[in-house]
């Protein structure tokens, strides 16, 4: 998934939700609402929560419900931190790291990385903002992703 997408693909997303159903509603759903997560907050957190509902709709394979359920916490980690509600974002970037390092997701990992220092920036703590930034870049150089590695640089 990358790290963000332009209006187009924003809108192709849209496009694609209100005609979609079944197993890829709930992918669509996922990355949409990461999309949004920091455009449109409000609709993000209604988006994580129609996809949530859709996970006992559909027999998904563990370490699929399991990526997305760790991707969902990270949208949501998102949320919380933009509305100030930092302990709560501490907690589900805590958890969408952990998920993401047991399925070895480098990318998922970056994210969560990225998410963990920005709350502590909010938090006034530079030297785990900073640590937070470097595991971020690093996890994102050994995925491959080149934008993200820079970006957390």
């Amino acid at each position: 998934m990358e790290l963000f997408a332009l209006s187009d693909r924003v809108s192709r997303l849209e496009a694609q939700l209100s005609a979609a159903h079944g197993v890829a509603r709930l992918h669509t759903l996922v990355e949409l609402a990461w999309h949004l997560r920091q455009r449109d907050t409000r609709r993000t957190i209604a988006l994580a929560e129609e996809a949530e509902a859709l996970f006992d709709a559909f027999p998904l394979p563990e370490s699929e419900r399991a990526a997305l359920t760790a991707r969902l916490q990270c949208i949501r980690g998102e949320a919380e931190r933009l509305f100030g509600e930092l302990d709560a974002a501490q907690e589900l970037a805590d958890r969408s790291l952990a998920a993401f390092t047991t399925l070895n997701d480098g990318i998922g990992c970056s994210d969560a990385y990225w998410l963990l220092a920005g709350i502590a920036g909010d938090r006034g703590d530079a030297t785990r903002r900073d640590a937070c930034l470097e595991k971020a870049s690093l996890r994102a150089h050994a995925a491959g992703d080149a934008l993200r590695a820079s970006v957390a640089e």
